[in-house]
Formats: C-alpha cells, structure tokens, sequence
C-alpha cells in the first residue's frame, strides 16, 4: 500500500489547481516586478519622468526598483513568496496612494498588482496562519 505523506509538500493545504495558479501569478508577478525594478535602476525615461514628480533625487528610485527586484526574486521561492508577497503588496499600496495624490494616471495597474501580491500571499501563507 503506498502512503502519501503531506508533510512532503510545502504547501499541503492548495489542491493541484491552486498550486498552478500559485505559480502563475508569482512568475508573471516575477517578471512584472524584476522589468519595473530594472527601469527604475537604469533610469528608463518613463521612470525619471514618474519619480519626477516627488523632486527626489535618484537615490529614491535605485532604492524602490532594488526594493521590487529583491521582492520578486523571494516569489521565485514558495517558501520565501509569502515575505515577498507581502512586501509588494504594501508597495503597491504605497503606489496607489502616489497616483491618487501626486502622479499623473491612474492607479489601476498598481491595484492590480496589489490584487495579484495579496493572492500569492494567501495561497503560500505559512500552515501556522490557517485555521485549525
């Protein structure tokens, strides 16, 4: 008789198409986040033009793009991408708020990104976070 044993599997709590799902969003958020962290480092046009707006210096933009691209790298790791995640959402929030208040456009990408950061955070939330 074969015996599975779920302590094998870092997230036993996701079926199988919650586990695809998982890693879905965290590499298209992987990819999202590593683009916009490297514009934001190598002072792409659209990015100085957005940082622009806060008349900071360049030192803010190196430190949010290396922010987003250590993120990202975390969701490459199920059980480094509940950190990450997180992180990012609170990111993305940071972002609504700056285009609600200071930055010319919408906010919507930069809820749809918070949206997709609290899903993977739920999905690999730690076992100890769930309910008994």
């Amino acid at each position: 008789m074969k015996t599975t044993h779920s302590h094998t599997r870092r997230h036993p709590h996701l079926s199988r198409w919650q586990q695809s799902t998982a890693w879905i969003l965290q590499i298209a958020a992987t990819i999202i986040f590593l683009t916009a962290g490297n514009s934001k480092i190598i002072g792409t046009e659209k990015a100085i033009e957005v940082f622009s707006h806060f008349s900071s210096s360049p030192e803010l933009r190196y430190l949010i793009g290396g922010f987003e691209i250590v993120c990202a790298m975390q969701l490459l790791f199920p059980d480094r991408a509940f950190i990450g995640s997180m992180m990012l959402a609170a990111l993305m929030g940071g972002a609504i708020l700056a285009h609600l208040a200071i930055i010319e456009g919408g906010p919507i990408p930069a809820f749809v990104l918070l949206c997709i950061s609290v899903t993977i955070a739920w999905f690999r939330r730690p076992t100890d976070m769930m309910k008994s």
